[in-house]
């Protein structure tokens, strides 16, 4: 994976860049956001489990409702629908605190570029810039996935809730017929959609480990 390409090497430097920025700030240090950051993104990976775990779930109560030898509809619909409560749930969450990963994301690596520019060794300065910007475009990247992500959770969130809403008015045998077409694409699309999700775990807990110099930290 390209982002995981572009973090070998960082590791060895990252430490020393670390303490640098430590020692340079007064008030809110680059350690108080780093950890800020770190936590969030350990949220985050939390957040994107949660959200398999529910995706899955739906997509295997959707599959079950409009499989032809389906013989008891009713039961069917209402595992479906008792879970789209727990797939929106899970949905916004994971909106929400991936718009906060990034906004510390880069409040972080705001003050790090500030605190690049006050080293008097031009050699420090250079190595400070060099793996701010090798580190601020792999999670810049990863906020781009996220929000690329996002509008596919949204559009899938709301194809779900039209289905069972049709399905709400005609739980047929030719209903279910009918809808079988839009909700199988729909199941593909979730499909899809856990796959990135999981690259962008893989990706999110690779960058916390990054941010966390002097710590072992498990990439789950």
């Amino acid at each position: 994976m390209m982002i995981t390409k572009r973090l070998v090497g960082i590791a060895a430097s990252f430490a020393l860049v670390s303490v640098l920025l430590i020692a340079g700030c007064a008030t809110t240090t680059g350690s108080d956001r780093s950890a800020a950051a770190s936590v969030t993104m350990a949220q985050v990976e939390d957040d994107i489990r949660l959200l398999v775990m529910e995706l899955t779930a739906t997509n295997s109560a959707l599959a079950s409702l409009v499989n032809p030898l389906q013989s008891d509809l009713t039961t069917a619909y209402g595992v479906f629908s008792d879970g789209h409560a727990g797939l929106e749930k899970a949905s916004d969450q994971f909106v929400v605190r991936s718009d906060q990963m990034g906004t510390e994301g880069r409040e972080y690596f705001n003050e790090w570029r500030i605190q690049g520019n006050k080293y008097e060794n031009p050699q420090i300065q250079a190595l400070s810039e060099q793996r701010r910007s090798e580190l601020s475009e792999v999670y810049a990247q990863i906020a781009d996935s996220s929000v690329g992500i996002q509008g596919e959770l949204k559009q899938y969130v709301s194809n779900v809730k039209e289905v069972k809403t049709y399905f709400s008015t005609d739980l047929t045998a030719r209903g279910v017929t009918a809808m079988s077409p839009f909700a199988n694409r729909t199941i593909i699309d979730g499909f899809n959609l856990s796959v990135k999700l999981d690259n962008l775990l893989k990706s999110v807990a690779e960058v916390r480990a990054e941010l966390s110099p002097g710590d072992t930290v498990a990439v789950k």
